[in-house]
């Protein structure tokens, strides 16, 4: 059963800090590292200066009214899973790679409790290079950085395990012509009387 959000300080680590992380961020407070999972000195730091700015107790960790003052959830949360999309979308990730199923990966990362350099912010770059490879190692794969079929599988990715984005609608082959025009009847001629 996952924690409860009160009571989460310096040191604590989780699928909750990344909660927390994400409501300070939307709540206008920088998080120096960003969304990484670790409650660590920059958290805390972000922490209290929300709490300073909401005139609360600054503890630097998330109490009851904290948690309330952030529009997070006081009582013990459900276990989150994170976004999943197919081993195609996440194949070959390497540096230089962006979008959702970089930011996917890097959320994978942080719930298995590997260190995001930089937090999940959509762009494979060498903080989660290395946050991969160190989880490859922890899992006896080839330390590469890379994303191949093998880390997928251990990170739970499947092909199964989609629901990926609908394709583009696809324009039709050959442009369809208009009609013909129709020209109208030919009058009909009567006799003369």
């Amino acid at each position: 059963m996952a924690q409860s959000l009160v009571g989460l300080r310096q040191g604590s680590a989780g699928a909750e800090v990344a909660t927390v992380q994400r409501a300070l961020i939307s709540a206008g407070v920088t998080v120096r590292g960003g969304v990484d999972g670790h409650f660590g000195p920059a958290t805390r730091a972000a922490v209290v200066s929300f709490q300073s700015s909401k005139g609360l107790a600054q503890s630097g960790e998330i109490d009851t009214a904290t948690a309330a003052a952030l529009g997070v959830s006081t009582a013990p949360i459900a276990p989150t899973t994170p976004p999943t999309t197919a081993v195609a979308a996440h194949k070959g990730l390497q540096v230089g790679a962006t979008g959702s199923s970089v930011t996917d990966l890097q959320e994978r990362l942080v719930a298995a409790g590997a260190y995001l350099a930089g937090g999940v912010d959509g762009r494979y770059g060498k903080g989660t290079a290395a946050a991969v490879s160190q989880y490859q190692g922890w899992n006896g794969l080839n330390r590469s950085g890379v994303v191949d079929a093998a880390t997928a599988s251990v990170l739970g990715i499947t092909s199964e395990s989609a629901p990926v984005d609908p394709p583009a609608p696809v324009a039709p082959d050959a442009p369809v012509a208009p009609p013909a025009p129709v020209e109208p009847p030919a009058p009909s001629r009567s006799p003369a009387p």
